[in-house]
């Protein structure tokens, strides 16, 4: 049960989110027709989808710290081998983005990094619904620590790539 002010806070993160996402996913020279509904939507290219993939990633890590599992400093690129293909493809769209970051900042056209952001969000649910991230009886403990850092990596991206659009990313949705 959420008390009335945090209740209002969420919803004005969440809908200015979803209103300032969808305008700038048109490129800069297209014409562009404003969906209220649409932007707002759980499902497809929206902020309220970034943002829950990111919250969903931030909640994986708080489990993971109530079951003592500690996350170590590995880098993402040296663990990449230990991963499948939800994983791989994950970590990809992770890598890619200092290049769509250029992309979009060269370009003036802001839709290059918030259509990134969104194949992270999308890249990420995948890797979720596919892959056991906190099973340790089925992992080796190399491998627990490689999905986290992937899930470690995707958040911050998400939140990051976000933040760099003008959007924040509530705590819990």
């Amino acid at each position: 049960d959420l008390d009335p002010a945090e209740l209002k806070n969420r919803s004005t993160i969440i809908g200015l989110g979803a209103m300032k996402f969808f305008l700038l996913l048109t490129p800069p020279k297209n014409p562009m027709k404003y969906d209220p509904v649409a932007s707002i939507s759980l499902e497809g290219m929206t902020a309220p989808y970034c943002q829950y993939a990111a919250v969903r990633a931030g909640s994986i890590l708080e489990k993971a710290a109530e079951m003592g599992i500690t996350l170590g400093q590995a880098q993402l690129a040296s663990q990449t081998s230990l991963l499948g293909n939800s994983e791989r493809q994950l970590a990809r769209k992770l890598l890619q983005t200092p290049d769509r970051l250029l992309a979009s900042a060269e370009n003036l056209d802001p839709s290059i990094l918030t259509r990134h952001v969104f194949d992270i969000a999308q890249a990420f649910n995948q890797f979720y619904n596919s892959t056991p991230v906190l099973n340790q009886a089925e992992i080796s403990q190399e491998l627990l620590q490689a999905r986290l850092t992937l899930v470690r990596s995707a958040k911050q991206a998400i939140i990051e790539g976000l933040a760099l659009l003008g959007i924040k990313t509530p705590e819990r949705m």
